[in-house]
């Protein structure tokens, strides 16, 4: 039986609990990594590793990051309209920049020096302090944090041009995605990305000292936000949730999944130039299809949170801001342990999600984070 919207004190339900399968799926999609035979230059790679996680992680690293910037341009609208501009640009201001300096003197830091172990042997952390800040501007995960604030005061600003566009949004009627446009999206900037693949590389980033840009992911990060700003104007979230389309989106990311590790299996970043456009759209495809299906199943079967689960939304930002401590940790303590990967890798994930949940619920409580977290 179908559910009905929830809300919480103005709060969506439903989309909290995006957000919260979305920053759950990222601290297991960064555990996945020192796992992969082909990983990245990571912070900790494991002795053992097995060619399933690579493909695990191709597919993660597709639906994560698109998936919260969804729900970052889905909520917009509504906080826009309940603070207004000047202050809901503060706000943004206070929950994404703050916690950047402090994260980068913390978990970043100590990923830094994780690093620096790995390829030059045990040093102290205090030792490695003072070269960490003659860093080359990497922020770890907190890149997310800058990039969303630039693009929700963008967002907010364009929203000046046309005062009312979004109070009609706001009052218009529910009505689901239609397949069609779904399908356009996905062509667009699944053809943008394989644009961009075919000058620069699939891992290349460019650091500054407010914003890491991933070239080849500019179209996936504006493109999921704005379509997540598309998503107030037909109410999406309010529409009767379909089985059959939940159906159809999962069985759609299976297949399209399969279809991008193959194309990665060719070759990493893809060779050739038809490849790369395969790759962009298979990699858009997964990403449309996985958000859909994640989006059917949540408004079909969650509720408004209650008891653990209303304490897992609420600390789900503080879970994202602390989980690459726990989970560098964890995995660089499992190194040498003779287990199997996929042992290693289900310890790292309950362990870090256990502790980063701990950690946030204890933040949250205290004064001077409270607005933050």
């Amino acid at each position: 039986m179908e559910r009905e919207r929830t809300t919480d004190g103005g709060r969506d339900a439903h989309l909290d609990w995006m957000r919260t399968a979305g920053v759950v799926a990222i601290l297991a999609s960064h555990a996945i990594v020192p796992y992969m035979e082909h990983a990245p230059d990571w912070y900790v790679l494991d002795l053992r590793r097995w060619f399933a996680f690579d493909g695990l992680g191709l597919v993660s690293e597709a639906v994560c990051i698109p998936l919260l910037f969804f729900v970052a341009g889905a909520v917009l609208p509504a906080s826009l309209a309940r603070r207004g501009l000047a202050s809901f640009v503060r706000s943004r201001a206070l929950r994404l920049l703050v916690p950047l300096p402090l994260g980068l003197a913390s978990f970043v830091a100590m990923a830094d020096w994780l690093r620096a172990c790995r390829h030059s042997g045990p040093v102290g952390f205090l030792q490695h302090w003072p070269h960490y800040w003659s860093w080359d501007l990497n922020h770890g995960h907190l890149w997310f944090l800058p990039y969303l604030f630039v693009l929700s005061a963008a967002a907010a600003l364009a929203a000046r041009w046309r005062p009312r566009a979004f109070d009609a949004a706001l009052a218009s009627e529910p009505r689901p995605p239609g397949a069609g446009m779904l399908a356009t999206f996905a062509l667009g900037v699944g053809l943008a990305k394989a644009a961009l693949l075919l000058v620069t590389d699939d891992q290349t980033w460019l650091d500054s000292l407010l914003l890491n840009v991933q070239p080849s992911r500019v179209p996936f990060n504006v493109g999921f936000f704005l379509l997540g700003l598309a998503s107030t104007f037909g109410r999406w979230h309010e529409a009767p949730a379909s089985r059959r389309r939940a159906r159809v989106a999962t069985l759609v990311a299976m297949l399209s999944s399969a279809g991008l590790i193959f194309v990665a299996w060719l070759g990493r970043p893809p060779p050739l130039a038809a490849l790369k456009v395969a790759d962009g759209l298979l990699h858009a495809t997964v990403a449309v299809s996985a958000l859909v299906m994640i989006d059917e199943w949540i408004r079909l079967r969650a509720g408004r949170p209650a008891g653990l689960g209303r304490s897992l939304v609420a600390s789900s930002y503080g879970i994202y801001l602390v989980h690459y401590g726990p989970v560098l940790a964890y995995g660089a303590l499992l190194v040498e342990a003779p287990w199997h990967p996929v042992a290693k890798y289900l310890a790292v994930v309950a362990a870090s999600l256990t502790t980063s949940w701990l950690a946030a619920e204890g933040l949250r409580r205290l004064p001077g984070l409270r607005r933050v977290l």
